[in-house]
């Protein structure tokens, strides 16, 4: 098992998207990370076509697209796959074909891409994962708003992971294309799909969150983003900051020492 040393979780005060994505992007050193990448992937949270805090802000989207333009000659790909409707109406509605429109990038439904078979002894569950085609080598950028879960308890790092999978039986246009891990466990789930495709980059839009539900749910200002390569203590510091104890969270136990690690320091 790898032994993983003390992370560092990045936080900052939110200014604005075009500020604050910029400082705290640089405070993990991801102008580097990502300066000779050929692929990097934006991954948000279009669970469903409701705007924040219920789904990751375009603007938090666009800024993060600015800064890899930036750093890097990466062809960049804004990716989803969406949970409780056509991730099609969710791109539509929130605005994100205007971000291919304006950048030439690509903006691409997880749910109807190419998948390839992909398979791990020491999975959960998922022991063999249908996993999209496009994520293979590419640098993936999560980017995940911080809300209460009503299974999981947070959703925020670990948790945005949920949309690379599809349910073998999914409608793909109607209902809940995720519910199948959500019968199968979801922290052995949430555990699973990091396990396959741990991001490379995480950040965190915890300026406006939402706590109560993690769809239905009251919005709360918290006032900062987050950010790190580690999604275990960036989860860790996601609990803490909505006052709950990481320890009663299934997913993160099973995560802590194999996907990353409890103990870090928070920069700032």
């Amino acid at each position: 098992m790898v032994k993983y040393e003390k992370a560092y979780v990045a936080e900052v005060e939110f200014e604005n998207y075009a500020e604050s994505v910029t400082k705290i992007l640089n405070l993990i050193g991801a102008n580097k990370l990502i300066a000779e990448e050929k692929k990097i992937i934006l991954k948000p949270n279009l669970t469903t076509n409701k705007g924040p805090p219920v789904t990751t802000p375009i603007e938090l989207v666009e800024e993060v697209l600015k800064y890899c333009r930036k750093n890097s000659k990466a062809e960049i790909i804004i990716a989803e796959g969406s949970g409780g409707c056509d991730t099609v109406k969710c791109f539509e509605e929130l605005g994100f074909y205007k971000l291919e429109e304006k950048y030439g990038c690509k903006v691409i439904d997880l749910n109807r891409e190419k998948r390839i078979v992909v398979t791990r002894s020491d999975a959960l569950k998922l022991k063999r994962f249908k996993m999209p085609e496009i994520l293979s080598g590419a640098f993936l950028i999560n980017l995940p708003i911080l809300k209460e879960h009503s299974s999981a308890r947070v959703t925020a790092a670990m948790k945005n992971l949920f949309g690379l999978y599809l349910s073998p039986l999914a409608y793909r246009l109607v209902g809940w294309s995720k519910a199948r891990l959500h019968r199968l466990g979801i922290h052995e789930c949430i555990f699973d799909l990091n396990l396959y495709k741990k991001p490379n980059i995480t950040l965190v839009d915890a300026y406006i969150g939402q706590i109560g539900d993690e769809i239905k749910g009251v919005p709360k200002k918290f006032g900062v983003l987050l950010a790190g390569t580690d999604p275990v203590a960036i989860d860790v510091r996601c609990a803490e900051i909505l006052g709950k104890n990481w320890k009663e969270m299934e997913y993160l136990i099973y995560a802590d020492g194999r996907l990353g690690t409890s103990e870090f320091e928070l920069i700032k």
